[in-house]
């Protein structure tokens, strides 16, 4: 099982409750399918294509606007990141 990080949980629950708001059916069932989703990393870590910042993957949830951001290349892997397909990531200084 995928350890997650808590700014991965905050990322998650935060982009469930936006989902909630308008439908908390959806947002359940996205929910669920980002968890479910999240355990082929415990048979395939390297799924996901390589990550925008080094030493991390990043796998594309399809049917959802979501990706999986983690590190590691045997199980568990740590998802560090759940992010929204419009969010710039990383998070550039100015």
């Amino acid at each position: 099982m995928p350890v997650w990080t808590p700014r991965a949980l905050d990322a998650l629950v935060l982009n469930i409750q936006r989902y909630a708001q308008q439908d908390p059916v959806t947002a359940f069932k996205v929910f669920d399918n980002v968890k479910q989703r999240s355990y082929v990393l415990d048979d395939q870590p390297e799924l996901g294509k390589q990550g925008r910042v080094k030493g991390t993957r990043e796998l594309v949830l399809t049917g959802t606007p979501f990706i999986l951001v983690y590190q590691g290349n045997k199980s568990p892997v740590n998802i560090i990141h759940v992010l929204h397909s419009h969010q710039n990531w990383p998070v550039e200084d100015n």
